[in-house]
Parts: structure tokens; C-alpha cells; sequence
């Protein structure tokens, strides 16, 4: 690798921040406000501690990138101190170059980055080199004497922009450089889909994610180009000059589609393999989180602690990134810099519609979104995901606290949970006066106060109370787990029978009606004095409630 290791301390939201084995293909992530364009631009600049090879070039995509549509003269197009794309790339300012129209030329994350409006120009520079090379070699043809000028052997220049069109944008291809009209040169490509004729367009009229692709990969293969462009004279294809680069990306993926950015992702890793080039880039994808491999994937956190390295490898394994991932489902949760709180209840509603826990909680407190929130399932899934992450993500070295939130039907039960003082989030809403803003927003025609709705929940509560009884006298008894044995069907329905006589042996009629009694006692004593409104199942009740006034809840 050209660029080893890394120290970058004190500037702006990057207290520090160093790496010291940087891989061929670094994915960063990490909140808001860490500092991940920082970063970059340090490294760009060059006033971070870097161990970089001697005559590597650091090629730039700043985070703000636009492509503006340029009307490109061909008599401009002739000499000039930029001969490629990432000559662009290399400097702070994309200014001053006669027969570009750049209003914002400084190349710095906080500017607006036009270095993507140049690349008809550069384009337009390739073929005025191409078609002045095929001049001169028939020149040398004719003045050599021969009658005839093999053109078999020129093949085409612009295959390696062909060859990336073909893999990463499969559904167009590269057709020429056109100077029909000189004063507005066009560069054509053919768009053909399943469903519409192939149409020619020219790049000022490809879509955003299309150009996109086009300026951050031209860097790579236009070497090959102009390597190709320069042998057209003498026929015979010479070396490309290896030259070690090191390419920063800040959010390749915008504008781009999540399936072209797992191929983005595929192409990257295929170059870096290839060697001479190097990528570091920033993100906030999660499909290219997902995508990361262990020894690619590095968490850029808050400065919290001085003296703490903010810049943290999220996994140093194949085995910890899965188990991260099979935990929380997606790996960007670990990216947020939030503290994690893994919650009981559906990672997401299967209907799309229904609000889920995470949803109602972001709605009764304003002071939600200083956590992330990670549905997990049941509560064994809770505490299971909540001793792992704690394993996987100790405070000291991520700054990352992570906690369990569970119903308080049955308690926490675990170090590191805690529960509801109540029975579901929903009871929390069971508010006379919000159930009446709910009704009125669902059917304004419904008149009801805040003492009907009082009465149809005492209702409810009522109608709950046998429910309610089994749930404690469930949780009281117990569950038990059963594995019947046998080769036949007789054997099988005798363990069934056997298994059957043994849990109902195994408590006493006695104990049977003091556990049903203590549970009555506890459910009448709830709606005596209106806490079944908390202990209750939250769910249940308002769905009752709802039901009632004739507006039926989702289901799903």
C-alpha cells in the first residue's frame, strides 16, 4: 500500500484520529460532526502524519460534487497545463483554465466541488490528441512511400471506458467523442433498455447517478487511455507507467441506486486488489456497510475522551461483523455514535403502516433521537443481543453505552436491562384526552369527550379481566419444554399422555388455587384502583377502546 499509516490530531471535530495499518480498501463511518471530511482533507493536504510512499499521488472527491453542463469549444482544447481527469483531482482548485466555465473553483469540503464539470473537457482533449496522433501517423505513412495505411492494428483508444461502462452501467455503452459542431462538442453514449429502443445521448444528458460513476472512476482507467492515444503513432503499445495512487471518496454512493452501489463496492475492491491504487472513503450507506468486509469496515466516533483515538476498526473479524450484523440486523446501527438501546418489540411492521415501538417512543419523547433504537424481538433476543454488543463494543475503546428495553410484563432479568413501568409502550398513550385527539383525527365527526373515553376504558379493563387472570396464572406456573420419544404412534401419544400426567401431578390442587387466587387478587385490585390502565396489555385496551367507536385499528 502506498499510504501505511496515519495521525491526524486537532483539527476541527478530530481531536485524533489514527490508523496504523491502513488497508487497501478502507470504508469509514461513523454520526454526523466526527470529522470523517475532515479526515480526507487532511490527508489530501498532506498536514496529516502520514507514512506514504515518496512520488504517490493523492487523487480527491470531495463530499459536495456537482457536474454542470458544459458548452465545450474544440479550440480550447489544444495544449494547456491539464492533460487528465485526475490532474483535476490532485490539486485544491479546478480555476483559471481557459475554455472552462468553473464558478467555484476551490476543491474543499465545505465548497461546492465542479471538478465533475470537466470531464467533457478532458474527454474533449483525448480525442483532439487521438485524431492529431491518426494524422500524423498517416503523414509519416505517406511520406514514407506506402500506398496503403493499416488501421487494423489501431484499435479502439477508449476501451477502458467502454470495458467500466460495460461493468458498472451495463445498460449503456460508449460510442465516440463527436466534434460535428466545434463549438459545442458532444460526447455520445447508446441507452438501451428491455423495454425502449436504444436512443444516443450525449454525457450533459446522462442521469446524476450515471455521471457519477463516470467521475469517480475516470481517475482510473484514463492512464490506460492515454497510454492507448499515444501509441496510435507509432502502432505499438507501450507500458503503462505504474504510479501508486491513493484515491479518497467522500459518499461515493450519492445519487446512486443500492444495487449499483454493491457493484461500486465489488469494482472497488477489484482495483485495490489489481494494486497501484489505494481507496479510503467516508459513507453513510448502509449498503455499503453491509457490504464491508472485517478488515475494511472502521468506526469514526464523537471526540468524547481526550486522548481517545476517535478512528476504531469495527470488528478484527469476519465471525465479531457477523455476529454484529446477525445481531442487530444491519450494521450501520453500530455506526451511529449513539448509545444502543436494543428494544423489545418487531424490527419493523410487516403492513408498512402500523407504528412500532421505535416509532412511538421517537413520538412521546422529544429526546429520542439521542439513542439509537434497535428492535430486537422477544425479550430473550434482548438480553442475548445485549451481552453480546456489550462484549463486542466496550465503552472504553467506543464510547458506545449499550442497554436493554423490555416490557414490564415479567421484569428486566438481566444485568444490563431494565424495563417498562408498565406493561406495554402502549399504555403510555392510554390518555383520556390524547385517545380523543386520536378519534377526532381519524373521524372528526365523532363526538366524544375525555369521560367517554374514561368509561370505555373501564370497560375495556373489565371485559380484559379473565385475560388477564391466565396471563398471571400462565406466568406463575411456568413453561416447560417437552421432547416426545418413540418409533410408533401409539409410543409418541403415550409420551404425549406420560409427559401430560406428569406436569399435572407435579402441583396440588391446593397450590393450583392459591396461585389462580393470588392472581384474581392482584387483576381486582388493578381495576379497583385504575392502575389496569399500566398493568394491562396496553394493546388489548386500546384496540377495545377503538373498536367501540366503530374505528377498527390495523391488525398487521
Amino acid at each position: 500500500m502506498a499510504l501505511r499509516s496515519f495521525r491526524i490530531a486537532g483539527q476541527k471535530g478530530l481531536k485524533l484520529a489514527e490508523c496504523g495499518a491502513v488497508p487497501s480498501l478502507m470504508i469509514i463511518c461513523g454520526p454526523n460532526g466526527s470529522g470523517k471530511s475532515t479526515l480526507l482533507y487532511a490527508l489530501q493536504t498532506r498536514t496529516a502524519t502520514m507514512d506514504l510512499d515518496a512520488g504517490s499521488t493523492i487523487l480527491y472527491q470531495p463530499p459536495h460534487r456537482v457536474v454542470r453542463r458544459q458548452s465545450v469549444q474544440r479550440r480550447y482544447l489544444s495544449g494547456g497545463a491539464i492533460g487528465a481527469f485526475g490532474d483535476f483531482l490532485t490539486g485544491t482548485s479546478v480555476g483559471a483554465f481557459e475554455g472552462l466555465q468553473i464558478p467555484y473553483p476551490a476543491r474543499t469540503p465545505d465548497n461546492v466541488d465542479e471538478s465533475g464539470s470537466t470531464l467533457k473537457f478532458v474527454l474533449g482533449k483525448l480525442e483532439n490528441r487521438r485524431q492529431n496522433s491518426l494524422a500524423t501517423r498517416l503523414d509519416n505513412a505517406v511520406a514514407a512511400g506506402l500506398e496503403t495505411l493499416a488501421l487494423g492494428d489501431l484499435g479502439n483508444v477508449y476501451e477502458p471506458l467502454a470495458r467500466l461502462v460495460r461493468r458498472l452501467l451495463p445498460h449503456l455503452t460508449f460510442l465516440k467523442v463527436d466534434f460535428t459542431q466545434e463549438d459545442n462538442i458532444r460526447c455520445i453514449f447508446r441507452r438501451q433498455t428491455s423495454d425502449e429502443p436504444a436512443v444516443e445521448i450525449d454525457l450533459d444528458d446522462l442521469s446524476s447517478g450515471e455521471k457519477a460513476i463516470l467521475i469517480l472512476f475516470m481517475p482510473l482507467i484514463e492512464a490506460e487511455i492515454i497510454r492507448n492515444v499515444e501509441s496510435v503513432v507509432s502502432g505499438e503499445r507501450a507500458a503503462l507507467v505504474a504510479t501508486d495512487r491513493v484515491f479518497l471518496l467522500d459518499e461515493p454512493e450519492l445519487h446512486l441506486h443500492p444495487d449499483l452501489q454493491r457493484r461500486m463496492l465489488s469494482y472497488l475492491r477489484e482495483r485495490a486488489a489489481e494494486g497501484g491504487v489505494q481507496f479510503i472513503l467516508v459513507t453513510h450507506s448502509p449498503t455499503l456497510l453491509d457490504g464491508a468486509a472485517d478488515n475494511e469496515l472502521f468506526l469514526l466516533q464523537l471526540a468524547k475522551a481526550e486522548g481517545l483515538n476517535q478512528l476504531q476498526q469495527v470488528a478484527t473479524s469476519a465471525e465479531r461483523l457477523d455476529g454484529l450484523r446477525e445481531l442487530t440486523g444491519e450494521a450501520y446501527f453500530v455506526t451511529t455514535g449513539r448509545n444502543i438501546v436494543c428494544l423489545e418489540g418487531e424490527r419493523q411492521s410487516p403492513s408498512g403502516r402500523k407504528a412500532t415501538d421505535v416509532g412511538l417512543i421517537e413520538v412521546l419523547h422529544d429526546r429520542a433521537s439521542r439513542y439509537t433504537f434497535v428492535p430486537m424481538g422477544g425479550k430473550s433476543q434482548v438480553l442475548h443481543a445485549v451481552t453480546r454488543l456489550r462484549d463486542s463494543l466496550p465503552p472504553a475503546r467506543y464510547g458506545v453505552a449499550v442497554v436493554g428495553l423490555v416490557d414490564g410484563d415479567r421484569g428486566a432479568g438481566a444485568a444490563g436491562a431494565v424495563s417498562w413501568d408498565c406493561c406495554e409502550i402502549e399504555n403510555l398513550m392510554i390518555n383520556d384526552d390524547a385517545v380523543v385527539a386520536g378519534v377526532l383525527e381519524l373521524d372528526a365527526t365523532k363526538g366524544v369527550t375525555p369521560a367517554a373515553v374514561a368509561g370505555l376504558v373501564a370497560t375495556a379493563g373489565a371485559d380484559l379481566r379473565e385475560e388477564e387472570i391466565r396471563l398471571r396464572v400462565q406466568a406463575a406456573i411456568g413453561t416447560a419444554v417437552f421432547r416426545p420419544t418413540g418409533s410408533t404412534v401409539a409410543e409418541l401419544r403415550q409420551s404425549y399422555k406420560d409427559e401430560a400426567d406428569r406436569l399435572a401431578a407435579s402441583l396440588t390442587d391446593q397450590r393450583y388455587a392459591e396461585i389462580t387466587q393470588a392472581a384474581t387478587t392482584v387483576v381486582d385490585g388493578l381495576l379497583a384502583d385504575g392502575s389496569f390502565r399500566r398493568r394491562f396489555r396496553g394493546k388489548r385496551l386500546l384496540r377495545s377502546v377503538f373498536n367501540r367507536l366503530g374505528l377498527v385499528l390495523n391488525q398487521a
